[in-house]
This record gives structure tokens, sequence and C-alpha cells, in this order.
């Protein structure tokens, strides 16, 4: 196959009738930049680069060197961005180098960039297509050209780039005609269902996102170019070619690089991964710490992360190192070196934190020989562990009826969080702390009887551990009653039948149980009457007035809540 016959064909397409913002371009450029980039990358089964000219592909003296931004490549900015390979040998090279003879049979993806080529070339199984195997794909195969258009924004898209969930549910929608507006980089769909819509409307199932802001700046990714069996499934994505069991790919190696100039001025530096960089293609990743309490134990985890989360290639250490308790001036002294585990994390115990008491730590990763192929040295922010400490209190009349408070104080000062009081197992309820007293606070009524009163303290930042409170032990008595009789009439003559209302009262509570009178005639048979309570109150009626002296006497029986008390009432004469 000549040289010739490789630049002519037309690069492939997902889907027919794709976006106008992601057309190719079609009018010849001169040639730019020359020189050589980085080297092949291990495993990589050809070198792969990219040229900014249609029409005379695959010349390495056109090669993009340094980095450049994705359609929009030269000076001018007018220039697209090709994937290519060394043709002057008529595609030879290539062709073997992929043991096949068709230069159709290919796709274009993107993966996070790793040490050994095993994300490049990852474990395939027949029938897998790029979007099952990759985190990223586009429509895009050999030699195809991608180019941006500075001068009409609406269709400077450049290249969509998507991910299968993405992809998925843009099909699911109906594959709408979408465009992407370098403006602001948003999704719009011109037509969906049958609908032409002008202006276009914010895509529900955007196809997928930009190049230019796929990613954050200063992520290490990999241009792959695949090879597929040149069959596709029902939507139109390539199927991977797994005859060797894994893909047989070539890629190129690059960081992301924001693009400032594009966007507008409602929408500055949003083009986070316009450009590329092949040189110093080294990340200096971020070292966030979290912190985990397993009772007085804080495990504090570092993770060597990039902008699309950990980063399972970045083999090598941890130190984490640590200021004497209590201290946030002395210098930090290492306490350990941690091998990064395969999730990217490296873990460490801190220990003999008594309650109250803290320190602070900072975390810093280096990488070993493999992975400093990519990563910087990182250092994590200053992390301070605090085991918190947690006192409870309890003011107020210790009688049922009455109201108690409760005062939790959480040390130390400025501890976040929530404190849940207990009696016994029974949950109080919960209460934020204050931040500037350290105190929770919380009014109840409690029970007759022994209560065991606890606060349990639940930070809501983890650099503070929980704490339990000591039990307090407090005995609610019983209500104290008061006792009131009214008599009428006022004075009793004989015959007449004297009506009592007795009145029992106690504070925060209506009483309940049983009044008894004690009726004790000058004359006849001494009675006892019994009248329970109703909202407090007892209505007696007695027997008919005797000549002489009577003599009355009203007892309540108590309740569960409310002590037993008696009442002694003035006696009558009748006359």
């Amino acid at each position: 196959m000549s040289r010739m016959q490789l630049v002519v064909r037309r690069p492939r397409r997902l889907v027919a009738g794709a976006v106008a913002a992601l057309t190719l371009a079609s009018v010849a450029v001169t040639a730019a930049e020359p020189a050589a980039h980085a080297a092949n990358p291990p495993g990589s089964n050809i070198e792969l680069f990219l040229e900014p000219t249609v029409g005379d592909y695959g010349n390495p003296a056109n090669k993009i060197v340094g980095g450049g931004f994705w359609g929009h490549e030269g000076v001018a900015r007018d220039k697209p961005t090709v994937f290519s390979a060394d043709l002057l040998d008529g595609g030879t090279a290539f062709l073997s180098a992929f043991n096949t003879d068709n230069a159709d049979n290919f796709a274009v993806v993107f993966v996070p960039t790793s040490t050994d080529g095993s994300a490049e070339e990852p474990t395939v199984t027949p029938g897998q297509t790029i979007a099952e195997v990759y985190p990223y794909f586009t429509d895009r195969g050999f030699l195809s050209a991608i180019q941006g258009n500075p001068a009409n924004l609406v269709q400077d898209s450049v290249l969509t780039v998507s991910t299968k969930a993405e992809y998925d549910a843009w099909v699911t929608d109906g594959k709408p005609l979408q465009q992407t507006s370098s403006a602001d980089l948003v999704t719009k769909d011109v037509f969906h269902g049958t609908a032409q819509h002008d202006p276009p409307i914010v895509a529900v199932a955007p196809k997928g996102k930009s190049i230019l802001n796929r990613w954050a700046a200063g992520v290490a990714m990999s241009a792959v170019l695949v090879k597929t069996t040149g069959a596709f499934d029902a939507h139109g994505v390539p199927i991977v070619d797994a005859t060797t069991g894994h893909a047989e790919a070539a890629w190129l190696p690059f960081v992301t690089k924001l693009d400032p100039a594009v966007g507008d001025g409602a929408h500055p530096n949003i083009a986070t991964s316009g450009g590329y960089d092949f040189a110093g293609a080294k990340v200096t990743p971020t070292l966030p710490t979290s912190v985990a309490w397993s009772g007085a134990t804080a495990n504090l985890t570092a993770t060597v992360t990039g902008s699309a989360g950990a980063l399972t290639d970045a083999t090598g250490t941890v130190e984490f190192l640590a200021r004497p308790k209590n201290d946030s001036a002395s210098a930090f002294a290492s306490v350990g070196s941690v091998p990064v585990d395969p999730a990217g994390k490296a873990t460490h115990a801190v220990t003999g934190l008594l309650a109250g008491e803290y320190q602070q730590y900072k975390a810093v990763y280096t990488p070993d020989t493999a992975a400093g192929a990519l990563y910087e040295i990182a250092t994590s922010n200053n992390r301070t562990i605090t085991a918190s400490k947690a006192v409870v209190a309890v003011t107020g009349t210790l009688r049922v009826g009455f109201a108690q408070t409760l005062t939790a104080t959480v040390s130390p000062l400025g501890a976040p969080g929530t404190v849940t009081f207990y009696n016994g197992s029974t949950s109080l309820g919960a209460v934020a702390v204050s931040t500037s007293t350290g105190k929770a606070i919380k009014a109840v009524k409690l029970p007759v009887g022994t209560r065991v009163l606890r606060a349990v303290f639940v930070p809501s930042n983890v650099a503070f551990s929980g704490a339990t409170s000591a039990n307090v032990t407090k005995v609610i008595a019983k209500a104290l009653p008061s006792i009131t009789v009214a008599r009428s009439p006022s004075i009793v003559r004989k015959g007449v039948r004297v009506k009592l209302l007795v009145t029992v009262k106690a504070p925060g509570l209506v009483p309940t149980g049983v009044v008894t009178v004690v009726y004790d005639p000058a004359k006849g048979a001494t009675k006892i009457l019994r009248v329970a309570l109703r909202s407090g109150k007892a209505a007696f009626l007695l027997p008919a007035a005797v000549r002489g002296k009577t003599i009355l006497k009203v007892t309540y029986s108590g309740s569960s809540t409310v002590l037993a008390a008696a009442k002694a009432v003035p006696t009558y004469t009748v006359r």
C-alpha cells in the first residue's frame, strides 16, 4: 500500500451526520514546527505523533514539538491537529507494526498515562468496544484531522471526547444533533427528535465534552491509536481487535494545559485541556490526607491524587512527619515511611493521644524509579488530629415536673459537631456544640428514679475524635403535691349535705390518684369516702349534717410521680 493510499482514505466516524463543529479540515496548510518530540513510549507499536497539516500526511519533519493547542495549531491558530506516524516508506512499517493491511481500522482514544503501557494496551475480550475498554473515546481514526474554527465560535468545539455513560445516555436520548460553542463550552442540541432549535437548547444528554475542557490542566494523558476489527456495535462504536488478548496500540503521552485563547469575556480560562505539552511530562500530584478514627486510634491516610482521582501508578513511599503533641510551632520529625498501595494510598496509625490532646502531621510522597518518570515529589498540607473530651453536668431541681439542664462541655474549644444526651440507653436528643463556648445544652424533664446520664460527642470534622463522657448518676424525686379543699355551704345546718371539692396540684404535672375523705360526725358512724382525681380534682357529697361537731380529714394517695399527702380540713358544727 502506498503512502498516498493511506492519505486519501476518509477517516471513519462513529455516527453518520456528526455535528458540524466536528468536521474535518479539508484545505492544505504549510508544514510547521520541525524537529522531534519525546521518543516512542516503551510498548507502543510504533511512534505516534501529531502534525498540523492535511494533504501530505506522515512526514516526521512536520511533527509538533514541545506542545500545542488542539485544533488551533500555529501562531495564527488556524492549523488542524492530525494523529499521524512516519509514512515516508508508503506506510509499510506502520501496517507491519499492527499486522494489518487496512489503515482504516483504527480509533483514537484517551487514557491517563501509565508507566508500563497497561492502560494504553489493556486486556480485552472478543466483542468489546472502545467504549468498554477505554475511559475516553472519540469518533476519529488514523490520520484524522481535528480543526477548530476561531472565526465561528459555534463551530469551534474541535473534538468531542465521550465516556461510555455519556455516549449511552446520548443514544438513549435519540442521538440528537449537537454543537459546542467554544465561547462557553456548553453542549447544545441543534435538533432534538424531529424539532430544530434556533437558538440551540442546552443538551440534556451531551454526547461528551469538547477536548478543550475534557480534563483539568496538568493531567498526564495518552492519546492512543488502537487497532479495531473494522466492525461496529449496534450504536456504531468500533470493536477492539482482541486477537492477542490485549489491545494493539500506539500512543503519545502528553500533559494537558490551559488554552487561554478559548472562551469569551464571561467565560475565561475554561479550556483547561485545550492544549498539550510533550516536554517535561512529569506531574506534581496533590496529596490530600483523610482521617478515620477507630476508638482512640486515628488512621491518617494520604492519597496520591491527580485531577481524575487517585493515581494508581504513582508507586513509591509516603513519609509521615509530626510535631510534638500540643505544639503547633516546633519542627516536624519523621514518624515513619509507608509504601504506596495499589490504590494510591498510604496509611499511618496515630496512637497515644489522650483526651483533649492534639498533634500536627504532614505527608510527603516520593516516587520510586518507575513512577519518577511521571511524577514529582508532593507534600500535603498540615493536618491536625485531636482526641476530643466530653464532660456532662446536670443542674436544676431534681424532681419530676421540673426541667433539668444537661450541659456537655467538649474540649478542645472549637471542636465542631453534635452531642447526643442519653438516659441509660434512651436518647434524649442531639444538640450542636457551640464552637465559641465548647458547650451543648439541652433542657429536659427526667422521669422519677435513678437516672444514669451521659453525653456522646460526634465530630463534624474528621480531625477530631468522638468522645463519650463519664456517667453521671442523679435521683429524680417524686413531685411535692399541694392540696386545697373548698366546702359549700360555708354555714352548715342540720340535714344539709355538704359538698367538698378537693384539688391536688404539683409543679409541672396534673396529679392522678385517689383522694380519701374521712367523715366523722358527732352522732352516727364514721364514713370513708374515696374519689379518683379527674384533671387534678375530686368532688364529694357528704351525708346529711347532724347536730354537733363533724370532723373531716382529707388524704391523697400519691402516684408513680407524686408523693402522698394529707390535709386537715376545719371542722364544722351544727347547732
